[in-house]
């Protein structure tokens, strides 16, 4: 089977689930179940199309692609379901709500097939980078930029609620969006 590595729109590394799924051919995935799968884990609907990701489908329309969600399209639903959130408290919800997903579904993995488990582990790691990159770079998702200690505050509430998983939490701090700002958004917690 022929593959591509694609390379994430905003932090220009490669993605992981991309040579993962090289080996398993493409005739081995279930489209059908990946799409049930995924959209369930971002919480997104391309047919018909949530308001958030409706000009996403319409790029994907015209371009005559399938509206199959499939691994490989995980980083641009993201992408457009950041750019439609102007707050950044609603940014990091929908991250750390996916993020939530993922972890829900891996502690339920007899219910999945081993192939869609296979995808999880680097689809809760990009739901982790998109939530750095929406504050540490909001001017991606063409949004104003985000000072550290406005980041620093959010995150701080967060944990005051108890609504932010320690496991989140590291994980966000040891993105490469955020290296050089470690200190000034993750200190004065």
């Amino acid at each position: 089977a022929s593959f591509s590595i694609r390379v994430c729109s905003f932090c220009a590394a490669p993605q992981q689930q991309a040579f993962e799924m090289a080996y398993l051919g493409e005739q081995q995935r279930d489209f059908a179940k990946e799409h049930i799968f995924l959209s369930k884990l971002l919480n997104v609907s391309l047919e018909p199309p949530t308001a958030d990701v409706k000009d996403f489908v319409d790029g994907m329309k015209s371009k005559g692609a399938s509206l199959n969600l499939r691994t490989e399209l995980v980083s641009d639903v993201l992408e457009a379901k950041l750019s439609a959130r102007h707050l950044l408290a609603e940014r990091l919800k929908y991250c750390l709500e996916c993020w939530k997903r993922c972890r829900d579904a891996r502690n339920d993995s007899h219910r999945y097939s081993p192939l869609l488990m296979q995808q999880l582990p680097e689809v809760q790691k990009m739901t982790v980078d998109y939530a750095a990159l929406s504050f540490a770079t909001a001017e991606m998702f063409n949004l104003d930029p985000v000072p550290d200690d406005q980041a620093a505050a959010m995150l701080r509430a967060l944990l005051e609620k108890r609504e932010l998983p320690t496991a989140f939490l590291i994980r966000l701090a040891d993105t490469e969006a955020v290296e050089d700002r470690v200190a000034d958004i993750f200190g004065p917690l």
